[in-house]
């Protein structure tokens, strides 16, 4: 696994991000999670934010981390 200059296992390093689109004249906001595996990014979608405070989205994204993770056998 490469390691960044800080010297984290670049899988470790993860963002928890806002986003939103546009239909009909209408936004819609919701929770994204990212971090990199081995030389690829996973972006993966959390929950709209009307449904969802930020605290539990990141939770969510936590528990999402760690799950694929540890089928990807990361310590």
């Amino acid at each position: 696994m490469k390691k960044s200059k800080k010297g984290k296992d670049r899988a470790q390093i993860h963002t928890y991000w806002m986003g939103s689109w546009c239909k009909g004249g209408k936004t819609y906001s919701y929770w994204m999670t990212s971090w990199r595996e081995g030389d690829s990014v996973r972006n993966v979608y959390l929950v709209s934010c009307a449904k969802m405070e930020q605290e539990v989205a990141i939770q969510r994204a936590r528990k999402i981390m760690a799950n694929a993770q540890g089928y990807l056998g990361i310590p």
